[in-house]
């Protein structure tokens, strides 16, 4: 048995100093404890493990009470606590990552529903942050796009023949000779500027070929040649206020009439003139449209069908789908039945 001091609950067993828990009536090395100044030895009188259990039970009793002492604390010392969390982080950052990965694999829709509540509440906020980060590393930006434009070939080339698709059907047959060498003076004109400037040009569509209200014409006066960086930012939104000062009535129009708010019901035979651009309302993807975006059809009263031809292109389609789906099991049925 080794040799035990009277004065202080501490033994030793050859070298190691051991040390007694007053709770759990065990002996444990000198590292189980935690610190005090307020004892001799300057070491607490219990073992971490039962400290822990003390501090867990008074925390679940009095849960409320320590979120409002800690919430008020934070409030009067602000530099207080962020630094002392940016040192605890620094500390412990691999066992806090791993701790944070974990609980995200744990927990993807919580995570998921937080972030989204916190974005709504941030709304501005967010988006101004992300937009400087963006400023400020275009390098980083421009190679995470690569990379996943060559992740991601197939989904890429998908949206660039939709792109190709929509400006084709976005082209008036009505066009002149005139207005369509106009359109391409523009392209030149841009193409131009980038090669003197040494900035990169982009012809821009005023009111987009795929806006969530409206689909815009590729039409002389629907195109102006913005700097690459502004037209990426806009992508398929209406331009701001500020600049539809710059333009005419009749592009104004055409402006005004996307921002507005439409009722879903509305009369299939109901057509809009802008100037001399007859506009039609697809019912089944609430958008006005231009004329020529709807097949011709006798039945009706304004000898257009209800639908614009990509909303029947895509019925078509599922029921071609459904049809060759009800088909095999009719032969299977069939089969089955012998």
């Amino acid at each position: 048995m080794g040799k035990i001091n009277k004065f202080t609950p501490h033994k030793f067993i050859g070298n190691i100093e051991l040390k007694h828990c007053s709770r759990c009536d065990c002996w444990f090395i000198l590292d189980l404890f935690g610190k005090s100044k307020s004892t001799k030895d300057l070491l607490l009188c219990i073992c971490r493990k039962c400290s822990a259990e003390i501090s867990r039970n008074y925390y679940i009793k009095n849960t409320q009470k320590i979120k409002e002492k800690v919430k008020k604390y934070t409030e009067e010392n602000p530099n207080i606590r962020l630094k002392a969390s940016r040192k605890y982080y620094k500390n412990n950052k691999n066992e806090l990552n791993r701790r944070a990965r974990e609980y995200k694999k744990c927990n993807p829709e919580k995570i998921k529903e937080r972030s989204r509540k916190n974005y709504i509440k941030n709304k501005e906020k967010i988006t101004e942050r992300n937009k400087k980060w963006v400023e400020n590393n275009r390098d980083k930006v421009r190679a995470s796009a690569r990379k996943s434009a060559k992740k991601n070939a197939a989904r890429v080339n998908a949206f660039n023949s939709k792109r190709r698709a929509d400006k084709l059907n976005a082209t008036p047959k009505w066009l002149t000779d005139e207005q369509i060498s106009s359109m391409q003076s523009v392209y030149k004109e841009s193409h131009r500027l980038t090669k003197e400037t040494g900035i990169k040009y982009h012809v821009d569509h005023i009111v987009p070929l795929r806006g969530k209200t409206v689909c815009g014409l590729h039409v002389p006066w629907n195109l102006r040649i913005v700097k690459a960086e502004e037209n990426l930012h806009k992508l398929n939104k209406l331009i701001d206020v500020e600049i539809r000062d710059t333009f005419d009535d009749s592009i104004i129009e055409i402006i005004k009439l996307t921002t507005e708010k439409y009722e879903k019901i509305i009369d299939s035979s109901k057509h809009r003139f802008i100037g001399e651009v007859e506009f039609k309302y697809c019912k089944r993807c609430n958008q006005w449209k231009v004329i020529d975006l709807f097949s011709k059809d006798k039945t009706n009263t304004d000898g257009y069908r209800f639908y614009c031809k990509e909303c029947v292109s895509e019925y078509m389609k599922k029921a071609k789908e459904n049809k060759v789906i009800n088909k095999t099991e009719e032969i299977i049925d069939n089969n089955l039945s012998y």
